[in-house]
């Protein structure tokens, strides 16, 4: 089974399809995708809708990482396609147009890895955390489904 095909069975199974910022946030944050939809909720995100980037960067700050602005990449025209060569290192939170994907050590691990899609900000990850160190909020899992 793929990583595509992992993510539209949790999709259909949290009833949620527009979900790009919590599968990145889970990625890079090395949480569960339940944490991360509660960070994501906790943050302004609502229940099967986008997500701002400053709501997502406040997420993936509330879980317990370092979120930096990468600013100095921004100089070159960058691709979902290039970044790879150009960050082989690293956990990364990269944003383009509309969508918002992982880049964990030099790999992307979403349906844009191989398109052309231009990079808009790029937010560096560190200090993130084992998932046996981060709680598990059942009883905001719980009203997410409401």
């Amino acid at each position: 089974m793929t990583s595509q095909e992992r993510a539209k069975l949790k999709s259909k199974a949290y009833n949620d399809y527009n979900n790009c910022s919590v599968e990145a946030i889970a990625k890079t944050c090395n949480v569960d995708m339940i944490t991360s939809f509660v960070a994501c909720k906790n943050a302004g995100r609502r229940h099967n809708c986008a997500a701002h980037r400053m709501d997502i960067v406040r997420a993936a700050r509330s879980l317990g990482v370092k979120v930096t602005f990468n600013s100095n990449l921004l100089d070159q025209r960058l691709t979902a396609r290039s970044l790879p060569e150009i960050l082989p290192t690293g956990r990364h939170l990269v944003f383009t147009c509309n969508h918002v994907f992982a880049l964990n050590h030099g790999t992307i691990d979403d349906w844009c890895a191989e398109r052309m899609n231009r990079v808009t900000n790029i937010y560096t990850i560190t200090g993130y955390q084992t998932k046996k160190d981060v709680p598990l909020y059942e009883a905001d899992y719980d009203e997410l489904l409401i």
